[in-house]
């Protein structure tokens, strides 16, 4: 039974780490293709771009009102939503 559960955790810790290699590779080439970005990103990108939580950039994206919705696509336009970001700084 113990050498089951181990089987299982191990399982486990090798799906994570798999999902964690590909959400650092997708941060890598979203960083590496910064000058070439595109005006809008999906929450997703924008999550992995910013190291914030999805709740939290939602949250942000909708306040700052910069949210395009296309059926069930919703974009970010990163030039509004970096301004908004920016009204948060320390001077």
């Amino acid at each position: 039974m113990y050498i089951q559960e181990q089987e299982k955790e191990n399982r486990r810790l090798a799906k994570n780490r798999e999902k964690n290699t590909e959400a650092s590779d997708m941060v890598k080439q979203i960083k590496a293709t910064k000058a070439k970005q595109s005006k809008y990103m999906r929450y997703r990108e924008a999550r992995l771009y910013y190291c914030l939580g999805l709740n939290t950039i939602q949250r942000l994206a909708k306040e700052a009102g910069a949210t395009i919705r296309i059926g069930r696509c919703v974009l970010i336009d990163t030039e509004i939503f970096e301004k908004y970001l920016d009204s948060f700084r320390d001077e």
